[in-house]
């Protein structure tokens, strides 16, 4: 069974050392991200037209152009690209951990890449480098967080997390608003309830996950410094290694518990 895990920062007291809500996308890949832009509009595909995208077959169910981005996010865990328009251009930005994937498309229907106007797409620029410390360590905590999901979900079994999309609203610098991924624990996977009760399957995931968000820890980080010169060279040009702290989300298990949603893909 494979779940769609969301969780939204609305209702979350984030205070500091709690900033930057969750985040998988490290600052580093931030940097390195690719996105195309379509050299021309999108216009509407003929009924039944499909393409693929990087492999993978794509079917707009509507013969409109928001149902062409609507078709590509639908498999974004699988071909690795996430679909906007913008401008009336389709622009494709590849998803966190697979900023290395050019997005190919490719006609099934003869023209579908030509309408598309993905012929010649134009890579976007890179973000802006910040120039203090204080503007990358809240993406920094972000990494903690998403890690602590991860280590929290797999304290009692085995589980597959893939990403779905791009956390919402989330650059180099800001935080998400809302994060969605997709979780495919083993079978009879289990976790505990907040007074300890075993619980199975959907229910497992989302408490395990709002144990995650109500963690505080310290640990030692590896992370970009623009303003850090090693004499030395011990490290990477602008890296330091220092302790970071995250603190809790909230504090309150039912906001936590709350803030998750969780559906059967």
């Amino acid at each position: 069974m494979t779940y769609i895990v969301s969780i939204n920062a609305t209702g979350l007291s984030t205070t500091a050392p709690s900033d930057g809500f969750i985040d998988p996308t490290t600052f580093s890949q931030y940097y390195s991200k690719m996105t195309y832009v379509g050299s021309k509009a999108a216009e509407v595909l003929d009924k039944d037209s499909s393409f693929y995208i990087n492999g993978i077959v794509i079917s707009p169910l509507e013969e409109t152009i928001p149902a062409i981005a609507d078709a590509i996010n639908a498999t974004t865990y699988k071909h690795h690209c996430l679909a906007q328009i913008e401008g009336g251009k389709l622009k494709l930005t590849t998803t966190p951990l697979h900023w290395d994937v050019v997005p190919v498309i490719t006609d099934i229907t003869e023209g579908v890449r030509e309408k598309l106007g993905f012929v010649d797409p134009v890579l976007e620029d890179h973000p802006t480098m910040p120039d203090t410390k204080d503007a990358v360590l809240p993406k920094v905590r972000a990494n903690m967080r998403w890690l602590s999901i991860i280590d929290m979900l797999s304290l009692t079994g085995n589980v597959n997390i893939h990403f779905r999309t791009s956390p919402d609203s989330a650059t180099m610098v800001d935080p998400a608003v809302k994060i969605d991924f997709l979780v495919t624990p083993q079978d009879n996977y289990y976790n505990f309830d907040f007074s300890g009760n075993m619980v199975y399957g959907a229910t497992a995931v989302k408490y395990a996950i709002a144990k995650a968000l109500m963690l505080t820890s310290k640990k030692l980080c590896t992370f970009y410094d623009p303003t850090f010169t090693d004499e030395k060279k011990t490290l990477r040009k602008g890296e330091v290694l220092e302790k970071v702290e995250i603190g809790a989300l909230t504090n309150d298990q039912t906001v936590a518990y709350n803030a998750i949603t969780i559906t059967t893909l």
